[in-house]
């Protein structure tokens, strides 16, 4: 009875657990991530060269 009321390894099996639940989302999901991830960073590339614009001529002065 005393293997039973053992819980040692509880916290380990439970941080597994926790890890394969989410590699399988990221793997489930991988095209929507990326595709959203690559959406943010295009966003931002084109905000940059907006910003760009507007800040270079006020530095050459």
């Amino acid at each position: 009875m005393g293997v039973l009321k053992d819980n040692r390894g509880i916290n380990t099996v439970e941080i597994i657990i926790i890890l394969a639940v989410f590699i399988g989302l990221i793997l489930l999901f991988k095209d929507y991530i990326t595709e959203f991830l690559q959406k943010i960073f295009n966003d931002i590339d084109d905000n940059t060269d907006s910003i760009l614009n507007v800040i270079m001529p006020l530095v050459r002065r």
